[in-house]
């Protein structure tokens, strides 16, 4: 939610008819109003008790970087920096996480990247995700049972970015196929 000033991380619940409640501000722990600070793209665990966002506010590793906070007892907790090796000098973007696997994935100075949890970080150096017909791939959103990719595949030669998807085949990502 913004204004053209500032933004804020909100939430709402969805009610048993299907309609959405009021928006509730996650407030001055989550939404830093410091000058030129951004809070984006926050991604809720299932059970609504973890929150990663992007911001670029202080005490973080390079331009924007991906931050978490765990809710208890009615509160966010102060977001903490996931540090290296997720966020770089470079900017970090688009946090998401396939519901059916300990995979974590966002956008990295080098493209999609990904890792496998250890509950509180990568388990180990994060990879770079080659998708085969798709050489500048972001934006990624994996769907539930974590067997299909969806993400924006930018073609420089006709500067369009086309929304595709890739099944994993063989614990690697298949070709980009045109979602249309």
């Amino acid at each position: 939610q913004g204004n053209g000033m500032t933004n804020n991380i909100v939430m709402t619940n969805r009610s048993p008819d299907g309609t959405w409640g009021p928006t509730v501000d996650l407030g001055p722990g989550i939404n830093d109003h410091s000058a030129g600070v951004i809070q984006d793209n926050p991604h809720v665990s299932s059970d609504g008790r973890a929150l990663w966002f992007v911001s670029n506010r202080s005490g973080g590793l390079g331009g924007k970087d991906i931050w978490f906070s765990s809710y208890s007892n009615g509160n966010w907790s102060a977001p903490v920096n996931m540090g290296a090796p997720i966020n770089t000098a470079g900017d970090e973007d688009q946090f998401w996480f396939a519901p059916a696997s300990l995979d974590l994935y966002w956008n990295g100075p080098q493209g999609i990247m990904h890792c496998v949890s250890n509950g509180s970080n990568c388990s180990g150096t994060p990879d770079v995700v080659t998708i085969p017909g798709c050489s500048i791939a972001a934006e990624v959103s994996i769907t539930d049972d974590g067997q299909r990719m969806y993400f924006a595949c930018a073609d420089p030669a006709l500067g369009r970015i086309k929304i595709m998807y890739s099944t994993t085949q063989n614990g690697s990502w298949g070709a980009a196929t045109p979602v249309d």
